[in-house]
């Protein structure tokens, strides 16, 4: 079985500066966007199933529906994280 390379380390200004970004994208979105983005990724497993039907409900979506509006915000959302990260200089993400 090949082994995984664990994550790189990354410095505390890189982290910070990870932070200041998903803050102001995150800032940048509608409430509404933010909130079913916030609430889509939220969670593990069974929590995060039934999560994803109480918004799909809350929002009169079909599942699909809601996956395919948190895949775009999210689209979006790391396109935005990823300008302001190498805007700071530091490493990026991918979609």
């Amino acid at each position: 079985e090949d082994a995984v390379a664990p994550p790189q380390l990354r410095s505390p200004i890189e982290l910070e500066i990870e932070d200041t970004c998903l803050n102001e994208c995150l800032g940048l979105l509608p409430k509404l966007d933010r909130e079913l983005v916030e609430r889509y990724f939220q969670g593990e497993k069974s929590v995060k199933i039934a999560g994803r039907k109480k918004l799909a409900v809350e929002r009169m979506l079909t599942a699909n529906a809601l996956r395919i509006q948190a895949f775009k915000l999210r689209k979006k959302f790391i396109s935005c994280f990823n300008t302001c990260v190498e805007r700071a200089g530091a490493e990026t993400i991918s979609a």
